[in-house]
């Protein structure tokens, strides 16, 4: 069986080229790397699909805007990097609720 098998770690030397930093000027930030990945097309479109989808679950508009919905993306993409479990209901979504 593999357990009683001895460990052989590999090796991960890095045995690339190493590459020299950029000017500091063009050093992305955090947000300019979120709008490569997240488009304000894309953003836009979330939050008219969201109005919409709320105003027929609902019967009423949601009002949410597209900033809202940057920041919902890139709060959800923060917390992926930093490891934090969450979970969110659908009601909390709706009403505010810090769980």
């Amino acid at each position: 069986m593999w357990l009683d098998m001895p460990f052989t770690p590999t090796d991960i030397t890095f045995k690339g080229q190493l590459e020299t930093a950029p000017e500091d000027d063009l050093l992305k930030t955090p947000y300019q790397f979120f709008k490569e990945l997240i488009t304000d097309e894309m953003i836009t479109n979330v939050h008219k699909k969201t109005n919409n989808y709320a105003m027929m679950k609902n019967g009423r508009e949601l009002k949410t805007s597209g900033k809202e919905i940057e920041t919902y993306i890139g709060l959800y993409l923060r917390m992926g990097l930093m490891g934090v479990k969450h979970k969110i209901s659908s009601s909390s979504r709706c009403h505010g609720s810090r769980y």
